[in-house]
């Protein structure tokens, strides 16, 4: 991880495309922290939906200020996704 961190950020590295292209192709998890994180707050959201009946979480919901946060990265993400970028 920290080779592939530092050719992504154009040091010299151990790492090229080729690397980086065979570990994507076996779904290499780049980053454990995001993952792991993505997962928590995953469950954060169905605890919301569970209490409040939706997922329309307010960006400064005062309960959890990170969870609002997480679900409007997450629509964001989405909408690149769709336009394919």
């Amino acid at each position: 991880r920290s080779e592939y961190k530092k050719f992504m950020e154009g040091k010299d590295s151990t790492m090229n495309q080729e690397y980086i292209d065979s570990m994507n192709a076996i779904g290499f998890e780049w980053s454990l922290r995001q993952v792991q994180d993505w997962d928590v707050t995953f469950k954060d959201l169905e605890q919301y939906k569970l209490k409040h009946g939706n997922c329309r979480v307010p960006c400064k919901f005062a309960e959890n200020p990170k969870l609002g946060n997480w679900v409007k990265t997450q629509r964001s993400e989405y909408k690149k996704f769709m336009e394919g970028k």
